[in-house]
Order: C-alpha cells, then structure tokens, then sequence
C-alpha cells in the first residue's frame, strides 16, 4: 500500500531555502500541486534539516526520560519544558561521556539524525558537558536530604 500526501506550496518561499545541492526547493518542488508520497515527503523534509544546519550542533537543555538499554535514549528539554526533542546517545560512545541523570542540564554537541521510515528526527550525541548545580540537581538533592 502506497500512502500518498498532496502538497499545496503557494505559500511557501522555496526560493531561500537551499537544498545543499545547488538547487532551492521551488526547483525541486513546484508551485502547482505535486503529489508526493510519505518517502518523499520525508525525503525532502530530511534534506532541508541537513542542509540547512551545521554538520554538528551545540544545545543545551535538561534530561528527561533516560532510558537505558544498550544504548542511551531520553528527551532534552528546555528550561520551561515547553520544547523538546530526543536524544540518543550509542553504546560505543558510552565511555566518553560523563555520568548524567533525570533532571541534569548538559550541554552537548550533537549531529541531526532523521528517521525516514517514521518521519522523526534526533540528536545524535557525541559529546556532552553537565552543566553543575542545575534546578534539577537542586531538586534531587532535597529529595535525597529529605528522605
């Protein structure tokens, strides 16, 4: 089965946007509708992230949702909670990295990862900073004086 998604781009300015290839998207998309599938779509999202950012990304933000299996999955929020975006973290750069928990600040340095298949996309870490006594810290050490 083939999902299809029709797009209507009168009103986007494809002109200022490179795809990294020499072309802008109004070369690659044009103006009347096209009719693209989810790949597709995903595709093109994919291409105007990579190439409309830097090879490698410094952010900061607060851990939330560490999971650990083999490799290290969680959410890095900001301050206010009110954006996000997920994280990982592969077991092969493990070692390199200090210990960090729910509710630390890090900073990190990081490349974007885009999940075609889902149309997600990810911080890939490579190497990160806790950032000392952040609000979370804070807040874990109440709760460990407390109890």
């Amino acid at each position: 089965m083939s999902y299809l998604f029709r797009a209507e781009t009168d009103s986007v300015d494809t002109d200022s946007v490179d795809t990294g290839n020499g072309e802008n998207v109004k070369s690659i998309v044009s103006h009347s509708e096209t009719l693209l599938t989810v790949g597709e779509l995903n595709s093109k999202i994919g291409s105007l992230l990579k190439s409309n950012l830097p090879s490698k990304i410094n952010v900061k933000g607060e851990v939330s949702g560490l999971n650990v299996r083999n490799h290290y999955y969680f959410v890095l929020k900001n301050e206010t909670g009110n954006s996000q975006i997920s994280a990982i973290i592969w077991a092969s750069n493990l070692s390199r990295m200090e210990h960090f928990e729910n509710g630390d600040e890090i900073e990190v340095e990081a490349t974007i990862n885009i999940y075609q298949a889902r149309g997600t996309y990810s911080l890939i870490i490579h190497s990160l900073h806790k950032i000392q006594d952040t609000e979370g810290e804070q807040k874990r050490k109440i709760e460990m004086v407390e109890n």
